[in-house]
């Protein structure tokens, strides 16, 4: 019976391995899932069925739910059909092995009963799964939608717009990086967005230190707040308006 779990350590480890070498991703997830999936039912049927392996086979649940966050929904699908016959199966062997001592109505009873729990409460899992996958698909969709969006508009102002991320050091705001810059930015800084994507905020503009706006930057991330700002101030050869 140990050789069961023992064995899936082995495999895991020589698929891993595989990978390593070949960078088949499709091929390791499905050798990965196919034995995730069926050593519980091995080590179920080995131990003596459900009720003496404490129905063990539903540690196989955790390669259906694999199957969903690294792959589409049709094959999850399957990987679903794949367990509920595995599981029907495991209730057929049950059936077939059980102690004469008991009669066959319980035998039937028993069996029956725990296959259909099983099989409906992993269904029940495995639908919520998908509906909560696609629920953040949806979520997703509508981000870049409004990012599209907002960006357009961004883009075909005549002001100056960048858009900048915080830099966290021991939880502490200690500088911010830039995301965006619209065209505008781009002409007022003589610098494009790729190159400034992913920059140091104090590292290009160290001016906003000196001007106490860095602080102000961090008050709007840390509170949540909006802060307005109206300030002119001097910027190399000219004078700017900062909003």
């Amino acid at each position: 019976i140990s050789l069961i779990p023992f064995g899936y350590t082995i495999l895991s480890a020589l698929n891993l391995f595989s990978f390593y070498r070949r960078k088949n991703f499709q091929a390791t997830r499905n050798f990965q899932l196919a034995i995730s999936l069926l050593l519980p039912f091995f080590l179920q049927w080995a131990l003596g069925g459900f009720v003496f392996s404490g129905a063990v086979m539903l540690w196989a649940t955790l390669a259906i739910i694999g199957s969903l966050t690294f792959g589409d929904k049709r094959s999850s699908i399957e990987w679903l059909i794949i367990y509920i016959l595995m599981t029907i199966l495991s209730g057929f062997i049950e059936f077939v092995m059980y102690s004469q001592q008991v009669s066959i109505v319980i035998r039937w009873t028993s069996v029956i009963f725990f296959v259909i729990n099983i099989v409906i409460v992993s269904s029940i899992v495995f639908g919520l799964t998908i509906y909560l996958q696609n629920q953040q698909e949806i979520a997703n969709r509508q981000i870049e939608e409004t990012d599209l969006f907002l960006r357009e508009v961004m883009s075909n102002t005549d002001e100056a717009i960048m858009v900048f991320t915080s830099v966290r050091y021991n939880l502490e705001i200690v500088d911010f990086k830039w995301i965006y810059t619209n065209k505008s930015g781009e002409i007022f800084l003589k610098k494009s967005h790729d190159s400034l994507l992913g920059k140091s905020l104090l590292g290009e503009m160290p001016i906003n230190r000196d001007l106490g706006l860095f602080e102000k930057y961090k008050e709007v991330v840390e509170t949540g707040n909006p802060l307005k700002i109206d300030q002119e101030f001097q910027f190399e050869s000219f004078k700017i308006w900062l909003h």
